[in-house]
């Protein structure tokens, strides 16, 4: 989903003089501008998808300076929670083109700040143009220019944050600073009726996107039985039904083991033949595959189950190399279908343990080539649910945590 994020504007200073019994002209005293808040995202696990977020995020502005040197207060920040696993990217915006009658202007990010400015200063859209040329006659270097025009935000890289783990926080617009009043300007003039305006906070368009972080990761082909698995094992209830597609958009499960330990299982949608070319929204699938620790790879034992280990080992490698060497371990789902899964199962064994999967891995002479297992069993009827959680929770033990850099195409 695309959010529109911006800082607060920062408070005016103000222009104002000391007044007392005995001292009629007193000193300038205009209090400072606050700074505006900026807005902030913190990951947390206590959602698991983006459905509340909001298309605009506004920061509260600083409160202005005031007499007797009362500068104005900062704005607080304003805190946006996000899912463990979102995904932030910029979406950067092209220059704006305005047509006149002398010809096509290009109107950079300067030129815009300085009209702004004017527009500010006169508060009349007809008096714009004359200011604007007062405005670029002057001396740059002087003191009244320079603090008048409420400065944008230094022009920064695209940012791409990723949100791993719960309590990260990262700063996605920045507030503007809180503009001076009249006594920074002491040093030029006795009475100054001089202040600065506050600036304007950080403005940025964003694409955020979710991204599952599972400790165990259902792959397979299109009605292999991953929901059906993930319902037997976790205390997930996703949707089952005997057609291909059933399952759209990840769902994710738990697992609560003997010792109170708990680990994620996330059911990733059916990859294609093409899956790497974005063949069946393949990269979105792919995406949330890459983010689990653990693999299962889920195959039908009664339809081929070779041809479709092949396939996926192939469509992970063509996305990523290196993808499918994480810790695995493959279930033959459909046990019950008999005699076709007793042939296929014996198929799958031997080309297990021959370790015919490595021909489909990228090089790499360091790795050792692990032995992957294969589980057979019915999800429909919860048959040997037992032996799968023993090789489960071998598997997740035995893999590190590691922080799964997305890497978007």
């Amino acid at each position: 989903m695309r959010v529109q994020v911006e800082g607060g504007r920062g408070g005016d200073g103000c222009i104002a003089f000391l007044r007392e019994a005995g001292r009629p002209k007193g000193p300038p005293a205009g209090g400072h501008g606050g700074r505006g808040g900026s807005v902030i995202f913190v990951a947390t696990g206590d959602m698991s998808t983006l459905r509340g977020t909001r298309s605009k995020y506004l920061a509260p502005a600083g409160q202005h300076g005031q007499g007797k040197m009362m500068h104005g207060r900062n704005a607080e920040d304003l805190i946006v929670k996000v899912p463990v696993g979102t995904v932030v990217t910029e979406i950067m915006h092209e220059p704006v083109v305005e047509d006149e009658d002398e010809g096509v202007e290009l109107i950079d990010s300067d030129e815009k700040q300085l009209r702004f400015a004017a527009d500010e200063a006169v508060g009349r859209q007809g008096e714009r143009e004359d200011i604007l040329e007062r405005l670029r006659r002057k001396n740059p270097d002087e003191l009244l220019t320079r603090d008048l025009l409420p400065q944008a935000m230094p022009v920064t890289d695209r940012l791409v944050l990723h949100f791993d783990e719960p309590g990260q926080t990262h700063v996605v617009a920045l507030g503007g600073t809180g503009g001076s009043g009249n006594v920074s300007f002491s040093s030029t003039h006795k009475s100054p009726k001089q202040r600065s305006l506050g600036r304007p906070g950080q403005f940025r368009t964003l694409q955020l996107e979710l991204k599952t972080i599972a400790d165990i990761g259902l792959i397979g082909l299109p009605n292999a039985g991953k929901s059906s698995l993930l319902n037997a094992i976790s205390n997930a209830s996703s949707r089952v039904a005997d057609y291909p597609f059933t399952t759209l958009n990840p769902f994710l499960g738990t697992i609560t083991w003997p010792d109170a330990a708990r680990s994620t299982v996330a059911d990733i949608p059916g990859l294609v033949r093409g899956a790497h070319r974005n063949v069946g929204l393949g990269h979105d699938f792919l995406r949330h595959v890459e983010r689990s620790r653990v693999f299962v790879f889920v195959v039908d034992l009664a339809d081929k189950p070779v041809d479709a280990m092949v396939t996926l080992l192939q469509e992970l490698e063509e996305y990523r190399p290196g993808l499918a060497r994480r810790p695995a371990i493959v279930v033959g789902n459909k046990a019950d279908v008999v005699p076709h899964a007793v042939q296929g199962l014996e198929e799958l064994r031997q080309w297990l343990a021959t370790k015919q999967y490595e021909k489909y891995w990228a090089p790499n002479e360091a790795a050792p080539v692990p032995l992957w297992n294969v589980v057979p069993m019915s999800a429909k009827y919860k048959a040997n649910v037992h032996s799968l959680f023993v090789n489960l929770r071998h598997l997740v033990d035995i893999s590190q945590p590691q922080l799964l850099q997305a890497q978007d195409e």
